[in-house]
This record gives structure tokens, sequence and C-alpha cells, in this order.
């Protein structure tokens, strides 16, 4: 059990009230307030240390006592009894003020980090270097004034306590970890999708396309919850959304490797609902608003497709030339000699291959043709 609920639960617990009164008797304990000290004594079940004494008082005479009063004339069971409820009643008093010494006091704006159990060193490295290149991507900027200073570290839980400075820096730690999970959620879609299209027997060269559209989905979903983070906590800088990009990945890798972020123990409901729920990863949706649209990122340079171009036959064009210096010749008196010379000069024309329609037909007159 991680030390810092441990300690929460010994402040919440009546530890006065585990002081059982026992009174002895000729032989045996007359014992008192017994309800009171069962209730006490349940609000401490979750603690592991503490399992024996409550389970040896649970199976006494005085566990199924409905009363609150016992006279216990077994010496024996009354011994077994009074020593079992002042082992509890000390273990806890000496516990709670050990604790009280050894964890720091709680601060506003630390994140409560849960990584996996390490199964080296090398694996432990790995974790906290992601761990630290995300958070220095993302709360420690200019305007979330935040920080990335270890408060505390608890080894028998593998917990970090990480202060991150300001409560800006605390909702970005939190709107992050949401957009992470939306990325790995996708990622898991996608994968159990490869499954599936696998499992069809298609081609190599289908299921290569196939994976190219999820992974292209993907970078999009990464741009549009980046560009959501920069318009909730930084104030629309669009400098800062390539920025994100790297952070959101790393802390996608770092959910896939079981790692756990949560907000403070005290931190407001709104606050807390920044943070996604871990059991329910396959259902959390993203939050970047449908209605208005993440600017999409610049296309690379395409070549130019070869255009094909749907031209008229020559010999109308030709025709359509024989006629226009006439026209001209009526309009104007008269014409340089250098345009005379060219336009007396007959254009040399290549007999058709196929007969040319008259220039008032139609594709749908019937022509009789020479041969």
């Amino acid at each position: 059990m991680r030390l810092r609920n441990l300690l929460s639960i010994l402040e919440n617990a009546d530890l006065d009230g585990l002081q059982l009164k026992a009174k002895q008797l000729d032989t045996g304990y007359s014992f008192s307030d017994i309800q009171t000290f069962k209730k006490a004594m349940e609000s401490l079940s979750a603690v592991p240390v503490f399992e024996a004494p409550i389970s040896a008082l649970r199976d006494s005479a005085m566990g199924a006592e409905e009363k609150d009063y016992l006279d216990q004339r077994n010496q024996a069971q009354a011994e077994d009894i009074k020593e079992s409820a002042a082992a509890l009643f000390h273990g806890a008093r000496a516990l709670l003020l050990t604790l009280r010494q050894l964890m720091p006091a709680d601060a506003a704006n630390v994140l409560n980090i849960q990584i996996p159990e390490p199964v080296n060193i090398k694996k432990l490295m790995y974790v906290c270097s992601k761990l630290e290149k995300t958070l220095q991507g993302s709360v420690v900027g200019d305007y979330t004034k935040g920080k990335s200073a270890i408060c505390h570290i608890d080894p028998a839980a593998n917990w970090i306590e990480i202060d991150v400075g300001t409560e800006a820096a605390l909702c970005l730690a939190g709107d992050l970890a949401w957009s992470a999970a939306v990325v790995y959620g996708k990622y898991q879609e996608a994968k159990i999708f490869e499954e599936h299209v696998r499992a069809l027997k298609l081609k190599p060269e289908s299921l290569e396309d196939i994976k190219k559209g999820q992974n292209e989905a993907i970078v999009r979903l990464i741009h549009m919850e980046s560009h959501n983070l920069v318009e909730r906590h930084l104030n629309g800088n669009g400098g800062q959304m390539e920025k994100l990009k790297i952070p959101i990945k790393l802390m996608a890798d770092l959910i896939k490797d079981g790692v756990r972020v949560y907000p403070p123990e005290d931190a407001t409901d709104n606050v807390k609902a920044l943070f996604p729920d871990y059991d329910k990863l396959g259902e959390i949706e993203s939050r970047a608003p449908v209605k208005k649209k993440a600017p999409e990122p610049e296309p690379e340079p395409q070549p130019e497709e070869p255009v094909e171009l749907d031209v008229q036959p020559e010999p109308i064009e030709a025709e359509a030339a024989e006629e226009a210096p006439e026209e001209k010749a009526d309009e104007a008196p008269e014409a340089p000699e250098a345009d005379k010379s060219k336009a007396e000069t007959p254009k040399p024309v290549t007999e058709p291959k196929v007969p040319v329609l008259p220039k008032q037909a139609s594709f749908n007159d019937t022509v009789d043709l020479e041969v």
C-alpha cells in the first residue's frame, strides 16, 4: 500500500476508540465499550500490518458480541483479547507518528505518479526518462510557470510525487494525460483492426495501405489534441502546438507501459475531472471541439500530373482562318504591304485523312461522301 494512503487512513481513524476498556475479574476480564472499539478496529482493516491482530479479535468471543460489554471468564481467551487490542492500539499510534515524520506536508500542486514495478534498473531509467521529457516539454514553461520537482518517492508501492508548482501546470498535466489516453485508445483500436485484417489473409500490399492509413489517422489525432491543449491552456499560442505533440506521444507510450498520473488527494472536483479514469481507457473520448477544426498542417508540394487537352480537328481551324482575311478586308480600306503579302500567301494545308464536314453540318446529319 502507498504510504500516503496509509497515513490518510491513520489520520482519519479513531485511535482513542481503540483503547478497549478492560476490568479484571477474579477469573478473566470484563470488557466494555465494545461497539466503539470494533468500529475503530474496522477502520484499520485495510492496513496490511494490522491483519493479524484484527483477525484474532474478529474470531474471539468479542467479535460476535452484539452488546456493548462482555464478561470473559476464560482466562486464556480473555488475555488474548486484551493483548490483541493493546497491540492494535499501540501499533497504530507508533505507525502514525513515524509516517508523520517521514512524509512531507501535502502540497497543493503535486502530481501523484504510479509507475509499474521495474524489473531492472534499465527499465526504471527508461520510464523515468520518458516521464521527465514529458513534463519538461509541457508543464514547464512561461505560460504555466510550472516546474518539475520530486517531493517524495515511495519505493514500497512505486509512487513518485512531483510538484509542478502552479495550478495552471497541474491542469495542463491532467488534460495532457487525457489527450494521451485518447491517442492510446485509438492506437489500441488500430492494433485490433490490424489483427482482424491479418486474419482475412489479404494481400500484403493491401495490409500496408491499411496500416499507412491508420498511422495517418493517429497523426491527425495528435495534431488535433495538441491544438486543443494550446487553445485551453496556452492562450492559443500556435507556436507551442508542435512542442506539445512530443509530450502527447510520450505520455501515450507511458500509459501503454502502465504509468498512471493522478491529481492530489485534496484537489477540487474540477481539477480531478481533467484526469482520465485508467480503468475505462477504452471509453475516453476526445475533448477537442468537433465544430471548430484544428488547422491542418501544410501539405508537401506534389509534382503536377500531366493534363490531357481535348483539341478540335485541324481542318476546322484552317477553314475559319481562311474566312478571317475577307471580313477584315471589308472593314479596313487598305492594309499595309506586309500584311497583304502575308494575307495573300496561301497557308499550306495538309490533306486530311478524314473528309471535312461542312461548317453548318452537325454530327447527327447524314452526309454523302465521294470516294
